[in-house]
């Protein structure tokens, strides 16, 4: 289906990681497949993803087909499960065959750990194209990782041919050797797909006072990029939490957060943090406009023409849009992320690596979206 020239973000379904994927060009959603996960009990969420905490199973199906169209895409509904779903398995099925029936192509998330009644409600989506099994840091330390690995196969009457297989390191980036984990599964090479995931965005910011700018590496980015051209046994497609942390901060009462911008680059992320947005006599919502301005002056700034992220940062500097809110820069942010993580795998195995091919490459790419 795919291979590790291929990119698979992660994301919540959220209003600013879900507009960020509509607003992608078809070129790049061609070269990418997503894995969609429904945030976890507790997380932050804005004003917009209150209205509708647990959508109906044909608006879920609609709303993911607005949003990322009859592409496919991981599914992993497990904390929708444990979650809005207090663990019932009936209703997930129902979910599950309104996507399957709604003109989608999920590909159903599995785990080591789940109940046979969460796997026998995703069961009317495997046949289509496979499961994925997403292993988790606790799964990958265990010794017996292939063991388990192949008594969940046995159990759930699935091969490797038939199973993406998805190695989720989680906030642990510093373990992954995908050397040691490929001689671990001796049958690497016969998975559908594999993909190695990590994050190293902070939880959160709080030990950076606004207002400051300030670069964080991008440690998953780095590790990958490092070992694919090492002698592997297979190559595996990057993955990552694009511009967030694996574990969102559960919500807090009064919560004032800062006007913060976050913008990949080669090898960081360039973090622009303000004041808190409800701070008394602060300067609110217009720090995003100033600090809009001063990043399309910055030598990191891909131009107007990168990404429809990209475009809105230059609409919000030039003052051709208002200054927006934390969703909508979670949305430029997640946007030219994706844009950018797609033109750094294609040109690692097309061109030379480096910032420079990067943005040149891409500042001729037409800017639109669905």
């Amino acid at each position: 289906m795919f291979d590790h020239t291929h990119y698979v973000p992660i994301l919540r379904w959220k209003t600013g990681e879900k507009r960020a994927l509509r607003a992608l060009v078809h070129k790049d959603k061609a070269r990418m497949t997503p894995l969609i996960e429904w945030s976890r009990p507790g997380d932050v969420a804005s004003e917009e993803d209150r209205e509708t905490p647990t959508p109906e199973p044909r608006a879920l199906a609609q709303d993911l087909l607005k949003h990322w169209g009859p592409r496919p895409f991981l599914w992993d509904p497990h904390w929708f499960y444990v979650g809005s779903l207090g663990g019932d398995a009936a209703t997930l099925g129902r979910y599950a065959v309104e996507l399957r029936d709604g003109g989608l192509r999920p590909i159903p998330v599995l785990h080591l750990d789940d109940d046979p009644p969460y796997r026998n409600a995703l069961s009317p989506l495997v046949p289509a194209r496979g499961a994925c099994v997403r292993l988790s840091h606790a799964d990958l330390v265990q010794p017996d990782l292939a063991h388990r690995l192949t008594q969940f196969l046995v159990t759930t009457g699935n091969t490797p041919g038939a199973v993406h297989l998805f190695a989720d390191f989680e906030t642990f980036y510093r373990e992954v050797d995908v050397a040691a984990l490929c001689s671990r599964l001796p049958d690497i090479g016969q998975y559908m797909t594999f993909t190695v995931a990590a994050g190293s965005f902070p939880v959160d910011l709080r030990e950076f006072k606004g207002p400051q700018v300030f670069y964080l590496p991008r440690e998953e980015w780095l590790r990958w990029r490092e070992q694919i051209e090492e002698q592997l046994a297979r190559r595996p497609t990057f993955s990552d939490y694009v511009t967030i942390h694996p574990l969102l901060t559960p919500a807090k009462r009064g919560l004032n957060p800062s006007a913060t911008i976050r913008y990949t680059t080669e090898e960081h992320w360039l973090v622009m943090k303000g004041e808190g947005l409800h701070n008394e006599d602060g300067p609110g919502y217009e720090q995003y406009t100033s600090n809009a301005a001063l990043l399309t002056r910055r030598g990191d700034y891909c131009g107007p023409g990168f990404s429809a992220g990209d475009r809105y940062i230059e609409d919000v500097a030039i003052l051709s849009s208002g200054p927006g809110n934390p969703t909508t820069w979670v949305q430029a942010g997640v946007n030219h992320h994706i844009a950018f993580v797609l033109r750094q795998v294609r040109d690692l195995f097309q061109a030379p690596v480096g910032r420079e091919s990067v943005v040149k490459s891409s500042r001729n790419t037409a800017m639109s979206g669905d």
